[in-house]
């Protein structure tokens, strides 16, 4: 999937998602020195364990793949799989992973570096505005402060790229996806 993301204060309204309802939920990004900005590890809403690697970068458009998307607990053969996706070379431990600290252990354990969770409260609507391209706005909380984030998302990415290219952007947006952005100061 082809993704096109920026953060901002917040963004002007967009008519596209006037009539979306908004959903509400919990990430726990786990971020580490590592992982780096190309992996996206995290928890949604302490129930599933999801990693987002970013396979290909073309300027503002990025593509991300899902090789794990899992409820908790997450067996041992998948801990593997996972260990085995975070760090190749690693030892390759034997344990399902039951919450965020077996979470945070297992990146420890795999040498990279010491983790932080960072947790970050969304409200989200989203529409497809485009045959087979969706756009998300979402009203992020993380550390006490509120921001917006507008995603495009899609097979395509001259089709991701042309609806981003539609969006407003106000002075002060920054085009990252969530790992670069949350790993910022």
């Amino acid at each position: 999937m082809w993704e096109w993301r920026a953060f901002a204060a917040s963004f002007p309204p967009l008519d596209a998602l006037a009539r979306a309802a908004p959903e509400r939920r919990v990430d726990l990004y786990v971020l580490a020195p590592g992982l780096g900005p190309g992996l996206g590890l995290k928890l949604r809403d302490e129930a599933t364990l999801e990693l987002k690697l970013r396979a290909e970068a073309r300027g503002e458009v990025e593509r991300w793949t899902k090789p794990l998307i899992h409820g908790l607990p997450l067996p041992p053969w998948r801990t593997r799989e996972l260990a085995r996706l975070l760090a190749p070379d690693a030892p390759v431990p034997v344990r399902p992973l039951r919450g965020l600290d077996d979470v945070l252990r297992l990146v420890r354990d795999l040498r990279r570096g010491e983790p932080r969770p960072r947790a970050v409260q969304k409200e989200v609507a989203a529409a497809f505005v485009d045959p087979g391209v969706r756009l998300e706005r979402a009203t992020l909380t993380l550390d006490d402060r509120r921001v917006e984030t507008l995603a495009v998302e899609g097979d395509d990415p001259a089709a991701v790229l042309a609806v981003a290219a539609r969006l407003p952007r106000p002075a002060d947006a920054r085009v990252a996806a969530y790992p670069a952005w949350l790993a910022a100061p």
